[in-house]
């Protein structure tokens, strides 16, 4: 009796995760069948595991509708990503799907305008970069002040800058994100971001 229920056990195969319907889906849009693969989509964001999706894997969605020719439902998938998504990362990536989006549709005028508004979200990111990274320099300063602890990494790191209490910033991405916006903000860099 015990074997028998144990090999209905083993033979009830459990529901694929989040991540394995991905792979489903691109199977299926590497087949041509797009429907198939939206709805594997949709399947995938429903999930276990799908909480720990990240704003590229639901990007995906409105891109496969326009290869079905669901042009419109992939726009408004599109707008309501950019509704629940509002983090300056998220932003960021939107945009600029929205652009690409306008660009295989060969709505050129609107693409132009998201490539403008995609820069906008580029460069807002990376001030909020800036001052969290500034931030979290005056938070340390003040951990290691009020607890007397000594901070010996300001002299071997590298300062990248201060902050505005006069703290040295030493977060090795510190400068990555000022040349970032100040490539998007010059003209070459505006340039080849159209």
């Amino acid at each position: 009796m015990f074997s028998r229920f144990f090999s209905l056990f083993k033979s009830a195969k459990a529901p694929l995760s989040a991540r394995e319907l991905l792979k489903v889906a691109t199977q299926l849009k590497k087949e041509k069948r797009f429907d198939e693969a939206c709805d594997k989509l949709n399947e995938a964001f429903a999930a276990s595991g799908s909480e720990d999706l990240m704003i590229k894997d639901f990007l995906r969605l409105p891109m496969y509708c326009q290869l079905a020719g669901k042009n419109d439902d992939g726009w408004r998938v599109l707008n309501e990503l950019n509704i629940k998504y509002t983090d300056v990362f998220s932003q960021a990536d939107i945009a600029n799907q929205m652009r690409v989006f306008l660009q295989k549709e060969k709505k050129f005028k609107l693409a132009f305008q998201f490539s403008v508004w995609n820069i906008c979200k580029q460069i807002e990111r990376d001030y909020s970069n800036i001052k969290d990274s500034e931030k979290m320099t005056d938070q340390m300063a003040k951990i290691n002040s009020d607890y007397s602890l000594e901070d010996d990494s300001d002299e071997q790191a590298e300062i990248f800058g201060k902050t505005k209490k006069g703290n040295a910033i030493t977060d090795k991405a510190y400068p990555m994100f000022k040349e970032r916006i100040e490539y998007l903000k010059s003209p070459e860099g505006l340039l080849e971001s159209l």
